[in-house]
């Protein structure tokens, strides 16, 4: 089911020293469904940033997909909902269950991350329909139609 709601997402992660660029790159890439010339990597501050950008629900088709193989939808939708800011929709994923696959949420740094989180912002004009589209209401493991 396709929905009718704008959306951008920003994908990034810190690079730690220790860290493979490429190795944090196929974290984001995991998660998120964007061309590989929308991912850069920029100094902030400190340290080193990668940087993920799409837009389109295409853009969430990875996540919409996981939700639903590793059997989140309930954790997720919780989440996302009190991600929620205005049109903004802000979570943070464990980026080394990324590497593998695994949209596992955590805090923006917390011991479930150490080597920093990514932080996925979803800029949409209808936060409520978006959520309903990528983790839909579930009772006892069923979507509810």
């Amino acid at each position: 089911m396709n929905i009718e709601v704008e959306v951008k997402i920003t994908a990034r992660a810190p690079i730690l020293p220790t860290e493979s660029v490429e190795k944090v790159k196929i974290s984001l890439l995991n998660m998120v469904n964007v061309d590989t010339e929308n991912v850069h990597v920029e100094e902030v501050d400190d340290h080193s940033e990668i940087i993920a950008i799409g837009e389109g629900q295409n853009a969430l088709q990875k996540l919409h997909t996981l939700f639903r193989e590793k059997r989140i939808l309930g954790a997720a939708r919780r989440t996302l909902r009190r991600g929620i800011s205005g049109n903004q929709i802000y979570f943070y994923l464990n980026k080394q269950a990324a590497f593998v696959g695994n949209p596992t949420f955590v805090g923006e740094f917390t011991k479930e991350s150490p080597l920093g989180p990514i932080e996925i912002e979803i800029s949409t004009n209808n936060p409520e329909e978006l959520i309903d589209w990528l983790a839909p209401r579930t009772k006892k493991g069923k979507i509810i139609p």
